[in-house]
């Protein structure tokens, strides 16, 4: 189990006793997730969130780093993640026991109506609240969210996203979907155009939304600040990059990239950064995606492509002229 202080992210030894702990994985960090933080932050203790490593996990909303900033958002101090492997074969007793009594010295803890632990998923949110009570630490249970009349959940939030439906997910996420990955080289053809993109593969871990054009937020920091520009985005299987390029890559991203036999043919996101004519390579860009304009298109000439990307910038600085960048 790896402990963490999350305002900077930062590894520690241990955490402090008396914590108030939330526990879940937090895909998403969702509303549903956010109100558990909340009801957390009522009791007066620091706040503490209790989750997994992605681990193998596939299709997923958010990569550890971006759910641990995501947490600290929502009002955690400090978390511990811990491996699967590690505690799966651990019965609920056992977990409440040896985990959040005597290794964790929580004063409290706060879960969802839905939330599940022990080997074999075999214990509930109602057996939480039992054994807690039994060790002398109360145990919050609350409900499931809904927006809008439809209950909020991270794999409902997931099948939106893989079907193109960005705005239906923003509104049960609460916030646009995004991606923040590092910027691939490509083979220039979209700049000889007049056009240049940066390109990002999407990793299996994260789910992949529905291939298409879409209206997105751009935003990288540059000189010490943030800056965001109105973009389009297409996702595809990028015919840009090749296997050198993807080479190249995998070698300077040992962490990140896939084996060979994955990476090519892997959907890739080509991001028109409108109004900015710097080199993004070698920077981490941030995409939120706000709206699906088209699907994708097989043009018949250059010129015809080149007129839709027109169209697509127009639409995407228009989404922006009565919203905030």
């Amino acid at each position: 189990m790896v402990f963490y202080h999350l305002p900077e992210l930062r590894p520690v030894d241990k955490v402090p006793r008396g914590l108030c702990a939330v526990l879940g994985f937090f895909d998403g960090v969702h509303p549903g997730h956010r109100e558990l933080f909340a009801i957390a932050a009522r009791y007066g203790a620091p706040v503490f969130a209790w989750t997994f490593f992605s681990g193998s996990r596939t299709d997923l909303l958010t990569d550890d780093a971006a759910r641990f900033r995501l947490l600290h958002e929502a009002g955690a101090e400090y978390a511990a993640a811990a491996d699967f492997d590690e505690i799966r074969d651990t019965d609920g007793e056992r977990f409440v026991e040896d985990v959040l009594i005597r290794r964790l010295g929580v004063s409290r803890a706060v879960v969802g109506e839905s939330f599940r632990f022990g080997k074999g998923a075999a214990w509930d949110s109602d057996d939480l609240r039992r054994l807690c009570g039994a060790a002398g630490v109360p145990c919050t249970v609350a409900p499931t969210v809904a927006v809008g009349g439809v209950p909020v959940s991270s794999s409902a939030i997931r099948v939106l996203i893989a079907s193109g439906e960005v705005e239906d997910a923003a509104r049960l996420l609460g916030r646009e979907h995004f991606y923040s990955l590092p910027v691939v080289r490509g083979k220039m053809l979209g700049r000889r155009l007049g056009f240049p993109t940066a390109n990002q593969i999407i990793p299996k871990s994260l789910v992949t939304p529905a291939r298409g054009v879409y209206v997105c937020r751009a935003s990288f920091e540059e000189d010490g600040a943030v800056r965001r520009f109105p973009g389009v985005l297409n996702i595809g299987v990028c015919p840009t990059l090749g296997r050198e390029e993807l080479a190249a890559f995998r070698e300077e991203n040992p962490d990140y990239a896939l084996p060979d036999e994955e990476i090519i043919g892997r959907e890739v996101m080509e991001t028109h950064v409108i109004g900015y004519d710097g080199d993004l390579y070698g920077k981490t860009l941030r995409v939120d995606l706000c709206r699906k304009l088209r699907e994708e298109i097989k043009f018949s000439s250059v010129e015809e492509l080149k007129d839709r990307i027109r169209a697509d910038e127009r639409s995407a600085t228009e989404y922006f002229s009565t919203r905030e960048l």
